[in-house]
């Protein structure tokens, strides 16, 4: 677990350089921004492919003998679970973590409809492990923009925003008012001219109703 964790936090290092949010944006941010999986996703996922390819007989013969059989070959009861594989018994956690034993645990709790699957890509699909991809949008333009853009979304570049996390004293903007997001896009005059321009450009594409998390 300590291996995989420090592992985690190389690829939500790449994450944070990719979006330039800073090091206390939670991680659920960082994958939301970057639409990609967790590591413990695509271990999962690449060890029921290769369940799914040893299933259907798409892999050398060394690897199926390895595999244990089903429970309807060592039984002639027809049971709701004849289609599980057995389970190795295993004497150590070592060999318990190891990939035969653990894919077939894994394996048995899919759904029988999952297992079923014609394909790779259907199979793959059925697993439901797929994370959201971010709209297109969020990297629409020049990078820099992006960035501000991406740290107003998470609350982590406004002077309040600095100043919950105790990295700012004062949550006020130089107007004097409190500096969040709201206050940066409907309120301060000091972008009085560049948010009529905004405003402008989006009542010609006839939205009306315009909030912050539209903005945003």
């Amino acid at each position: 677990k300590q291996d995989a964790e420090k592992l985690e936090k190389v690829q939500l290092t790449a994450a944070r350089i990719v979006t330039g949010l800073p090091i206390f944006v939670s991680r659920e941010a960082l994958y939301y921004e970057t639409g990609w999986e967790t590591l413990k996703t695509r271990r999962y996922v690449a060890k029921m492919t290769n369940m799914f390819k040893i299933h259907t007989g798409g892999v050398p013969e060394y690897l199926l003998n390895i595999v244990p059989k089903k429970r309807e070959h060592v039984s002639s009861y027809n049971t709701r679970n004849k289609e599980d594989y057995i389970i190795p018994r295993c004497r150590l956690q070592l060999f318990r973590n190891s990939f035969i034993p653990d894919a077939v645990k894994q394996w048995n709790l899919l759904k029988v409809e999952v297992r079923g699957a014609i394909s790779i890509n259907s199979f793959r699909k059925n697993l439901e492990t797929k994370v959201k991809s971010p709209p297109s949008f969020f990297s629409f333009g020049k990078r820099y923009t992006n960035i501000i853009h991406t740290k107003l979304r998470h609350n982590c570049i406004l002077n309040y925003d600095l100043c919950k996390r105790n990295i700012l004293n004062s949550p006020q903007c130089s107007c004097g008012k409190q500096e969040d997001a709201y206050h940066f896009f409907f309120v301060c005059k000091n972008y009085s001219t560049a948010r009529n321009t905004l405003f402008d450009c989006l009542f010609m594409l006839e939205l009306v109703n315009i909030d912050l998390n539209l903005l945003l």
